[in-house]
């Protein structure tokens, strides 16, 4: 079974997810939804020392656990197991959701991410996931995704990020650069007190 080299994301949706790295430096990182992305990131980011990756396909988690660095380790679960099983395994600093039964699974992460990290929300544009707003304080979609194609597909949907703690709401601040490459660089939220460094200042 062939797993693809990159995340099955957007161009753009990559970037951002990128961005997010860089700002954060997660160190143990968990993922719902095995693939490109458990061979891409883990591999680019020598700051990520634990990666978990839960997929519900057997063979495809074989394929990509062939291929995985060595500090990846992939998970086949079924449900209930597949967004249950991983309140067993500690505190993540960064969580990606792009699998099987979303909703269940951010509710799952709120209990365990460390404070100051994000919950990313692939296909965040999708309405079956609308609930998932309800669940979190803090939330910014940071990418809204592409036009549907003609048979009202949408490939990418877009991409949400989530928090919870004391942070303000919209302290996630969107910074773009010219140099060296125009990528897009993103500065997490801030906990309440602090002063943010896109000139948003937080309530004391």
């Amino acid at each position: 079974m062939k797993v693809a080299d990159r995340p099955w994301m957007a161009e753009a949706e990559i970037e951002i997810v990128d961005s997010i790295f860089r700002a954060l430096r997660p160190r143990r990182v968990l993922e719902w939804g095995a693939g490109g992305s458990t061979l891409y990131f883990p591999q680019r980011y020598g700051f990520v020392e634990s990666w978990i990756a839960v997929e519900h396909d057997a063979a495809f988690a074989e394929a990509v656990l062939a291929r995985a660095a060595g500090k990846v380790e992939v998970l086949q679960l079924d449900e209930p197991g597949y967004w249950k099983q991983p309140r067993r395994l500690g505190k993540f600093d960064l969580i990606i959701v792009d699998g099987m039964y979303r909703v269940e699974c951010l509710k799952v992460a709120r209990g365990i991410l460390e404070e100051g990290g994000v919950v990313i929300l692939h296909d965040s544009g999708r309405s079956a996931y609308n609930e998932a707003w309800k669940l979190w304080p803090g939330s910014e979609e940071l990418y809204p995704g592409e036009k549907p194609t003609g048979d009202g597909y949408f490939k990418h949907r877009g991409i949400t990020v989530f928090w919870y703690g004391e942070v303000e709401r919209g302290g996630w601040c969107r910074k773009y650069q010219v140099e060296p490459l125009g990528r897009p660089e993103y500065k997490p939220p801030r906990r309440r007190g602090r002063n943010s460094e896109c000139g948003i200042r937080n309530a004391e």
